[in-house]
C-alpha cells in the first residue's frame, strides 16, 4: 500500500510540473548568469550544446548556435582552426571536405590551413554535420570573432580545442574584451595550464580535460588543476566501469569546479547514450555540465530537476520552521532525521527523481506529526527518562532477588541447626 500511495504522489508531481511548464519557450540564461552559475552555483545543472541545432543547421554555423540558445542552451560547444592568412574559423575538421562545397556544389577537398579567408567565405556549409549524403546550404563558415559578435550577450561559447590555438584564441578575446564570452577547453597537463595561466593580465574561464581509466591518476588530476584555476574538469573514458566515473572521483571535483561530461561521444561517457536515462545516471554521479545533442530536451530536464530542487528547498524551509513543542517525541524525531537527508540532498548534485523521491519522503514525515497527548500513549518512544527508570526497576529486581536469596541461605541454615539440636536431645 506505501508504494502505490507513493508511486501515486510522484505521479501526480509529475504531471503538476508539466502543467506548470506549458506555454513557457526554453530558457537560457543569459552569459551572466551562466559565468555566475559556474563559479557559485556547483549544483545547478548547465546544458552545452554540442555545435548548435545540427538537427536544422550545419555544426559550428552561426545559425545553428542561435537556434540552440533558442531551445535552452547555456553555452554552446565550437571548434576553431586557423587560416592559412591566420584567422580563427569555426570549424572542426582540418580537411573542408566533409562540410563545404563551392558555388557549383563540388566537394571542396583542401585544408583550412593552406585556404585564406577571402576564399573561405566563398564557400557553403552543408546541412547538419557534413558528409556525402548532406546537401548544400546557404550558410557560410563564420570566424571566432563573427560568432562571438552574433551571439554577444546570448551564450557563452565553449572552445573543445583551445589549447591548440590558446595564445590566438586570448588575444582576441582580450583585445574584444570577451574573455567572459567564451570557456576555453585546455587538454594538458597542470604544470602547463598553470604555466600558461601564470602571465596572463586577465584570467579566462578556463576547463581542463581528462580521458582515462586509472583512478589515481584523474583524482590526482583533478587536484592539479584545481589548483591551476579551472572552473571545470571533463572527466571521459570509454569504459562505462571507469573509476573515472565513480562517485568518489568526481567528489574531489564537486564544490570546488564543475564536473563535466560529453554525453555526445562514447569514448567519453563510458558508451552512455545521451538520453534522460542516462542523464539520472551521470548527474547522479555529479556531473552537472553536460554536453549533449538534444539539447531542447536536456532544458526540459533541466528545468524539471531545478524545479524539483526549489520545491524540495521551500518544503525544507517548512519543516526547519515548524513547531514541534506539541508533537509526540516519536514523530518529531522521525521529521529531524528527514530534514537532515532532504538537506544532504538538496547540497549535491543529484538526478530530478531523487529530488521528487525525497520530497515525498519528507512530505510524509510532516504530514505523519501527531499530538504528543495521544501519539505517545501509542508510540513506545525510548527516552533518557525512560532509560533510567528501566535501569532503576532493574537494580531494584537484582536487591531483592539478593536479599531474598540471603534470607533463603540463612533459613537452611537454621533448620540445619536446629535438626542437629533434635538428634542430640533424642539420644539423650
Amino acid at each position: 500500500m506505501t508504494k502505490v500511495r507513493k508511486r501515486i504522489f510522484l505521479i501526480a508531481l509529475c504531471v503538476i510540473t508539466v502543467i506548470s511548464s506549458l506555454g513557457l519557450s526554453a530558457y537560457a540564461a543569459s552569459p551572466e548568469e551562466t559565468v555566475s552559475a559556474l563559479r557559485n552555483e556547483p549544483t545547478k545543472l548547465i546544458c552545452v550544446s554540442k555545435y548548435g541545432d545540427t538537427a536544422h543547421y550545419p555544426e559550428n554555423s552561426i545559425e545553428g548556435i542561435a537556434s540552440a540558445v533558442q531551445k535552452g542552451a547555456d553555452m554552446v560547444a565550437v571548434r576553431v582552426k586557423a587560416t592559412a592568412d591566420g584567422e580563427l574559423v569555426l570549424m572542426s575538421d582540418d580537411n573542408l571536405s566533409r562540410m563545404c562545397v563551392d558555388s557549383q556544389g563540388n566537394t571542396i577537398n583542401k585544408t583550412v590551413f593552406e585556404t585564406g579567408i577571402y576564399e573561405l567565405h566563398e564557400y557553403f556549409l552543408k546541412s547538419g554535420k557534413g558528409g556525402v549524403s548532406q546537401t548544400a546550404t546557404e550558410y557560410k563558415i563564420p570566424t571566432l570573432l563573427e560568432a562571438l559578435q552574433a551571439v554577444d550577450g546570448k551564450t557563452v561559447l565553449l572552445i573543445e580545442n583551445a589549447w591548440e590555438y590558446k595564445d590566438e584564441i586570448y588575444t582576441l578575446l582580450s583585445d574584444n574584451n570577451r574573455l567572459n564570452s567564451c570557456v576555453l577547453m585546455l587538454e594538458a597537463g597542470k604544470k602547463e595550464i598553470s604555466s600558461w595561466l601564470s602571465g596572463k593580465p586577465a584570467m579566462p574561464i578556463v576547463f581542463s580535460k581528462f580521458k582515462g581509466t586509472v583512478v589515481w591518476k584523474s583524482r590526482s588530476y583533478i587536484k592539479r588543476t584545481v589548483n591551476a584555476g579551472v572552473a571545470g574538469v571533463l572527466l571521459g573514458s570509454s569504459n562505462a566501469y571507469s573509476m573515472t566515473f565513480n562517485k568518489n572521483t568526481v567528489a574531489k571535483a564537486q564544490g570546488k569546479v564543475r564536473a563535466v561530461i560529453d554525453m555526445t561521444d562514447p569514448n567519453l561517457s563510458g558508451k552512455r547514450a545521451d538520453t534522460q536515462l542516462y542523464w539520472d545516471d551521470v548527474t547522479s554521479r555529479g556531473f552537472s555540465v553536460i554536453i549533449t545533442d538534444n539539447t531542447e530536451q536536456f532544458s526540459e530536464y533541466s528545468k524539471r530537476t531545478e524545479n524539483a530542487r526549489a520545491r524540495l528547498s521551500e518544503l525544507c524551509d517548512e519543516a526547519s520552521k515548524t513547531d514541534l513543542t506539541l508533537c509526540s517525541t516519536y514523530s518529531a524525531t522521525n521529521l529531524k532525521n528527514r530534514l537532515i537527508v532532504s538537506k544532504d540532498v538538496l547540497s549535491s548534485s543529484v538526478c530530478a527523481n531523487a529530488l521528487e523521491n525525497e520530497y515525498y519522503e519528507l512530505s510524509k514525515a510532516l504530514n505523519s506529526l501527531n499530538d504528543r497527548s495521544t501519539d505517545d500513549k501509542n508510540q513506545k518512544t525510548v527516552t533518557k527518562g525512560r532509560i533510567v527508570a528501566a535501569v532503576l526497576v532493574a537494580v531494584g529486581f537484582v536487591i531483592v532477588e539478593i536479599i531474598f536469596e540471603r534470607y533463603r541461605n540463612e533459613s537452611i541454615k537454621l533448620r540445619k541447626v536446629g535438626r542437629k539440636l533434635y538428634g542430640k536431645a533424642k539420644k539423650k
